[in-house]
């Protein structure tokens, strides 16, 4: 399928446009996969941003239908809002996009994570200071803890799997398609792991609730070890720390640099560093994905250090996106890369809740001459419940708004042949988010 920047695609009825690589303009934003390519779309009449994910022949399989709508399910879990997803059909929902493009077929529509890889992140060898080590560490074990408390399990975590906001350091899970969960069917094709990441045991097959323990704590110690200096430089141009030929051998050098600086780790009492090397030890030792420790072990640990006081940025240094796959364009180091950081002290940061965004559905929000819409939109962790705001008057001067306690909504008292607009903002203890973008119908 060939795609250029600026290429509109409609999709049931919604006009999009593919963005720009932000590196080589000339170029589509696209990022590709092991099983196929995801381009940044955006709506065109709100400059919305999505995620089209497009599947290579050999992965485009009807199983998506389904898979699709039994993701759905865990889009409200911290970490996993790529599960709020909707799959293009011949015969229904993008039936207009396929017709268009026959490539098409099953792709994915879904939102538009802001984030950097994993990958990108140590390809380009960017500088972190130890907090900020800390607390991306943190903030992928509560994402893991989470999923291990419903036992789920990605089944592929790598540093091309998952994605951190360099702006918040919130972190994201992406391909997600072959994740384990109770009463989910098993993949055709079980994963086997990533080069980097994968157990002893992983060539038999991941998909199990414990699948990820073992790659969850390599990515975890990996975050943690990123502050030094000795790690960057040992970190692998495919965007891992430690080698893949030497994953759990006890003379491997660089197991033996992860727990020197483990165990020395700034800002991090010496009885939990002690801990950390104890679990990274466990780990790396393991015979079987059961013998690693939990996540819940790992959150226990991290939980003892003290947040930081204010909120942190990941680096100053500019992260390259990549142009092909997941190699950089080029490496930038700043020569002073602390330059921006503000305080560690003061009080914890107020909750701050993400504005919702609307997805487009089908059938669309509004058939013509109806009286109802149907809303749906992506769920807001923190959010108790959720404010739609409609109005026939684009400034929302005289407007309707209406709670909802779920992340969908239908709306049946609209008057006919009248074009409207929505929004939806979340609703939480004692904060309120900004409204989200507006949709027309």
């Amino acid at each position: 399928m060939k795609v250029r920047p600026h290429d509109t695609l409609t999709i049931a009825g919604e006009i999009f446009t593919v963005a720009p690589h932000p590196a080589a303009p000339k170029m589509p934003f696209q990022q590709e996969g092991a099983k196929g390519m995801v381009f940044k779309i955006e709506q065109k009449s709100n400059a919305q941003p999505f995620a089209l994910k497009v599947f290579k022949p050999g992965h485009r399989k009807p199983e998506l239908v389904n898979n699709t709508k039994e993701l759905r399910q865990f889009a409200s879990i911290k970490g996993m809002e790529v599960c709020e997803r909707q799959v293009l059909e011949k015969t229904g929902y993008g039936a207009d996009a396929v017709k268009q493009e026959p490539d098409l077929e099953f792709a994915v529509l879904m939102p538009w994570s802001q984030g950097r890889t994993w990958a990108d992140i140590v390809q380009n060898k960017a500088p972190v200071v130890p907090r900020v080590s800390v607390e991306v560490a943190r903030n992928i074990v509560e994402v893991m803890v989470e999923l291990e408390k419903r036992s789920i399990a990605h089944c592929d975590i790598a540093c091309g799997n998952v994605l951190i906001d360099p702006d918040t350091l919130d972190f994201q899970l992406i391909d997600v398609e072959d994740i384990y969960a109770p009463g989910l069917p098993r993949p055709a094709q079980v994963p086997a792991g990533t080069a980097g990441y994968a157990h002893q045991t992983a060539g038999s097959g991941l998909w199990s609730a414990d699948a990820d323990r073992f790659a969850g704590a390599i990515l975890i110690v990996e975050a943690l070890l990123w502050h030094d200096d000795r790690t960057r430089d040992a970190a692998s141009e495919d965007g891992h720390v430690f080698d893949a030929d030497t994953l759990q051998d006890a003379k491997s050098p660089v197991y033996a640099l992860a727990t020197q600086v483990l165990s020395k780790m700034p800002d991090v009492p010496a009885h939990v560093a002690k801990q950390l090397v104890d679990l990274f030890t466990a780990a790396w030792q393991s015979a079987t994905l059961a013998d690693c420790p939990t996540f819940a072990d790992w959150h226990a640990a991290l939980s003892a250090v003290s947040r930081a006081g204010t909120r942190l940025k990941l680096t100053d240094a500019d992260i390259a996106w990549p142009v092909s796959g997941w190699r950089p364009l080029t490496i930038v180091t700043p020569s002073n890369p602390f330059t921006a950081f503000r305080s560690l002290g003061g009080q914890s940061a107020p909750t701050v809740l993400r504005a919702p965004r609307l997805m487009p559905i089908n059938p669309p929000f509004r058939m013509a001459g109806s009286t109802r819409a149907s809303l749906r939109w992506l769920p807001v962790e923190g959010a108790q419940l959720y404010e739609v705001e409609y109005s026939a008057d684009p400034d929302f001067d005289q407007s309707w708004i209406v709670e909802s306690q779920s992340s969908s909504l239908d709306i049946t008292t609209l008057r006919p042949n009248t074009a409207y607009y929505f929004r939806v903002r979340a609703v939480g203890d004692h904060v309120t988010s900004e409204w989200g973008p507006t949709v027309q119908w």
